[in-house]
């Protein structure tokens, strides 16, 4: 289920931080470049910038010193993947300030008075209406059980359903603050510098997964670890579909403790997680929880693997 390292990140991310070039700027950056970035900068667009100046829209300005800035503060272990992925700590970096942005021009509308409130106070404020629309049904919590009833320790539903319910709940919280904040991208002209991104993309392609997914075949990646629900249960599943097909589909199983920045960059928040990826590179199918091989077949199948 969650894992601690992974809260933290979304926490740090989602409340704190927050002429081009040539056939570029007709799409938007998260149909371009797949995978690079996972909220607000796939509505991105990519366009020419003065130097310095790494992205750009109506009232929010993040230059180069600014993201050198942020990456002077990550810790030194994780260090050499951030900058690897530093696109990624853009988007942070920037959702942080339009998010803040949108939270007090929100606030306005609704005549709330933030005055003395801290910055973190205002998003909060702002996500409460979002969060509070959220419900989950006991069918969805039984559903839940069924499919992941090992990764609960086979503890009957009955006895759980309230830790379920708190779990699943959160999870569907998570996902409707990340379509605000994906939303967010596309209802402002947010411009990304086409040289700075030119220069990063080796980089950022540089990882088990973009190398996995950009093979010409589809790829299925496990995200997943040691812990105490088990999320190990899940790598000689993987193992048994690797063996199956072989040449056929590109099977990855990936320690997410140890890839920290690659799985919160794929939007990673719990483990196991598994994702499969077409011939192209797209992502054809998501799932958080244990599958069973009977289960990865079939939507092995989907993608005209047989």
């Amino acid at each position: 289920m969650r894992s601690t390292w992974m809260t933290a990140w979304f926490l740090t991310a989602a409340l704190v931080t927050g002429a081009a070039a040539a056939g570029e700027v007709a799409g938007r950056l998260g149909e371009l470049h797949p995978g690079l970035v996972p909220g607000a900068l796939t509505g991105a667009v990519i366009g020419e910038l003065p130097e310095g100046v790494l992205l750009k829209t109506g009232s929010v300005q993040v230059t180069d010193k600014d993201l050198q800035a942020e990456v002077d503060k990550v810790p030194e272990p994780l260090r050499d993947q951030v900058g690897k992925n530093l696109p990624f700590l853009l988007e942070q970096l920037a959702t942080g300030k339009l998010l803040l942005e949108a939270a007090r021009k929100d606030a306005a509308g609704r005549k709330i008075d933030l005055a003395g409130k801290l910055d973190l106070e205002v998003l909060r404020g702002f996500f409460e209406p979002v969060e509070s629309r959220v419900k989950v049904s006991r069918a969805e919590l039984q559903e839940f059980h069924r499919r992941n009833a090992e990764l609960c320790g086979d503890v009957p539903f009955e006895k759980m359903e309230k830790e379920l319910e708190q779990y699943v709940l959160q999870q569907k919280k998570e996902a409707a603050v990340n379509a605000v904040v994906r939303d967010l991208g596309r209802q402002i002209t947010i411009t990304v510098s086409a040289a700075w991104l030119k220069a990063q993309l080796p980089l950022c392609r540089d990882n088990p997964v973009d190398k996995a997914r950009s093979g010409g075949k589809p790829a299925l990646v496990d995200f997943g670890g040691a812990g105490c629900c088990g999320p190990d249960k899940m790598q000689p599943v993987i193992e048994a579909v690797a063996d199956k097909f072989k040449d056929r589909l590109t099977v990855l199983y990936l320690e997410a403790k140890a890839e920290p920045v690659l799985a919160a960059r794929y939007g990673i928040n719990s483990i196991p997680a598994q994702l499969l990826f077409d011939k192209d590179g797209k992502e054809v199918f998501r799932h958080n929880g244990l599958m069973s091989e009977a289960e990865i077949l079939e939507q092995v199948k989907a993608v005209g693997i047989k």
